[in-house]
């Protein structure tokens, strides 16, 4: 018995502080990977909505022409990283999602008319706030 006024504490022996531990990481690790999912999920849409402008040429949200651009867009979830990627290339072969993203001459001429950066993708990572969303998640976790 705990004589009145004295503290109160828990015990654990050591055997129980690795199990409780464990436990703990596992669903932490599940946390993780529901959270890296939902990121990666959010940050592809927000890709294609800024992608899906009604402007004209030069214009953000950048105008869907043929919505190849939308199309190549994509995504991985693994179990501490995900990744999203647009790898739009013209028929060439040549990759032309990083140009519109980072701004570009026309034809790859310096004397041609210079289209200034659409930061498609940049702007849908700013639009989700992956840490507020981190750590809402991590606050559940027992």
């Amino acid at each position: 018995a705990v004589p009145a006024g004295d503290p109160v504490s828990i015990r654990h022996t050591l055997y129980e502080i690795p199990l409780r531990m464990n436990a703990r990481a596992g669903a932490i690790d599940s946390v993780v990977q529901r959270f890296l999912a939902d990121i990666a999920d959010r940050v592809d849409r927000g890709m294609v909505r800024n992608l899906s402008g009604r402007g004209g040429t030069g214009t953000y949200p950048v105008p869907r022409r043929t919505g190849n651009l939308a199309r190549s867009s994509g995504r991985s979830v693994g179990r501490r990283q995900a990744v999203v990627w647009n790898a739009a290339a013209n028929k060439d072969g040549s990759v032309y999602a990083r140009a519109v993203h980072e701004g570009f001459h026309a034809y790859g001429n310096p004397n041609a008319p210079y289209y200034g950066p659409r930061p498609f993708l940049s702007d849908a990572v700013a639009s989700v706030d992956p840490v507020q969303r981190l750590q809402q998640a991590l606050a559940g976790v027992p």
